[in-house]
């Protein structure tokens, strides 16, 4: 399947969750729709545990297309056959003659984190919020800045 079928089927599947949602907590939710997955955030909602709940049950409705990615007070719908590592593998075919680097410091980077150590890449986690398999580590991003300008 090519990207471009996986996109079209990811809006149209995208659309029907958005639907279903939108049908089963009419107002109370705070989504956030992206080009190819949907962010609830429920900082603000009045029931979180409840919510969680029934957001985890819509998403087994959907679970042949999305992926449940939880964040901090977000629960997204996010496709399970586009990740981080689409990109790397892009780029690596376009740009043959260099090493590729990844910096990340979100669980959506441990796609590309895994990919780059398959092809024998460097990679680089951001802080301690996730456990990842980078090779690397730095404690912040003003570590980074400070390697960019050494």
């Amino acid at each position: 399947m090519s990207v471009s079928d996986l996109l079209f089927d990811c809006g149209a599947e995208l659309k029907k969750l958005k639907a279903k949602l939108i049908d089963q907590f009419a107002d109370s939710l705070d989504l956030e729709i992206k080009r190819l997955s949907l962010a609830v955030h429920y900082r603000e909602h009045k029931d979180p545990q409840g919510l969680l709940q029934e957001l985890n049950q819509v998403a087994k409705d959907f679970s042949d297309t999305f992926r449940v990615q939880e964040g901090l007070m977000v629960f997204e719908f996010v496709p399970k056959k586009i990740n981080k590592s689409l990109a790397i593998n892009y780029l690596t075919h376009k740009f043959l003659d260099y090493l590729p680097v990844y910096f990340g410091d979100d669980l959506t980077d441990c796609f590309a984190f895994n990919r780059i150590n398959e092809i024998n890449g460097l990679s680089v986690q951001i802080g301690d919020r996730i456990e990842s398999q980078a090779d690397y580590g730095l404690d912040s991003v003003e570590d980074l800045y400070a390697l960019i300008a050494a």
